[in-house]
């Protein structure tokens, strides 16, 4: 349910933030659950809190909300800027974008888990170049210099 609802949502202007408001708290949850069966952790229940915290059966909880709670808040972030500055025609393409990464990476981690980390950091490799280059244009004059003129 929650799949189809954010699935929907986010693919429209305004929705998508109310969306992520709402999500603040499902998706660092849900981050903390999964990342924690992802460790093997076995505590599915927490039924003596001293037992939780003494075993350090709370560090991949922490970890895995933290993570979450972490890209949650810069896509939420992110999103009403990329709305205003496109006329809320950005939300469907971003949308769309972390979707197919969402899914790439997802189908890589069944195949080969290795291959998750080669993609993100194929991805960050790419924003770096993608940022460089933004910066390395704004810093190019636009008019050309004096001797160049006639």
């Amino acid at each position: 349910m929650l799949l189809v609802l954010e699935f929907i949502a986010d693919k429209i202007p305004g929705v998508d933030t109310v969306n992520d408001l709402v999500q603040t708290v499902v998706r660092p949850t849900s981050g903390g659950l999964v990342f924690t069966s992802g460790v093997g952790a076995t505590t599915a229940a927490v039924t003596d809190p001293e037992t939780f915290f003494t075993s350090h059966q709370w560090v991949p909880v922490t970890i895995g909300v933290g993570l979450a709670l972490v890209v949650h808040l810069l896509k939420a972030a992110a999103r009403p800027i990329l709305n205003a500055a496109t006329g809320g025609v950005g939300a469907p393409v971003a949308s769309a974008a972390e979707d197919a990464g969402s899914f790439a990476l997802a189908f890589a981690a069944i195949l080969a888990p290795v291959l998750v980390l080669v993609g993100i950091a194929a991805l960050a490799v790419l924003i770096v170049v993608l940022v460089r280059r933004r910066q390395a244009r704004r810093a190019r004059p636009t008019h050309p210099p004096d001797s160049a003129r006639g």
